[in-house]
């Protein structure tokens, strides 16, 4: 909550670019899909600002939310939905990433407090979707060429800015006809 009033406190002095470059880092951020996986192997969820209990205890103790997400966030970041991926590079990042979160679970379910197989079939579940998602948004540079339009866009939309006639764009102007 903090840093969203430090970020509107920034946006309104910035200039549009600013604005622009900001929100785009908000948007290739893939840190919520980091903090939904971690609030569903917790069993809360966020209602209004406040975490909601939804489940009577989490999936996973905290040691094995650390570990996995470790794992989890060497794979999606910022530089990952950024790239240019081919589907057999997304194939072979989720057979890693299902292999090693899957060891780590075998190995490490008491440590992890992992008490049955279900659980670790749904835990699989809520970490491996959210990650296969992630990784197909740079997929033939999904994100990339997203951004490339919409960066075009913007710095063609200044030019009718010079078509009104008269005050402060004459004075920006002066050698305008008027």
């Amino acid at each position: 909550m903090e840093q969203e009033q430090q970020q509107m406190q920034f946006m309104q002095g910035a200039t549009p670019m600013e604005q622009f470059g900001a929100n785009v880092t908000k948007l290739t951020n893939p840190e919520q899909v980091c903090e939904q996986i971690e609030n569903n192997l917790r069993g809360v969820k966020k209602v209004k600002g406040n975490y909601v209990q939804f489940r009577e205890k989490p999936y996973i103790n905290e040691t094995g939310i650390n570990d996995l997400m470790g794992v989890v966030r060497s794979h999606i970041s910022q530089n990952t939905t950024l790239s240019n991926l081919e589907n057999k590079e997304i194939k072979g990042i989720m057979r890693v990433l299902t292999y090693t979160i899957g060891k780590m679970m075998l190995i490490n379910r008491v440590k992890y407090g992992i008490e049955n197989s279900d659980d670790r079939t749904l835990i699989m579940d809520m970490i491996l979707t959210p990650c296969f998602i992630c990784l197909k948004r740079p997929y033939m540079q999904g994100e990339r060429r997203f951004l490339k339009g919409a960066v075009y866009e913007n710095v063609f939309s200044y030019p009718d800015m010079n078509q009104k006639k008269g005050g402060l764009n004459t004075f920006l102007h002066p050698f305008s006809r008027q």
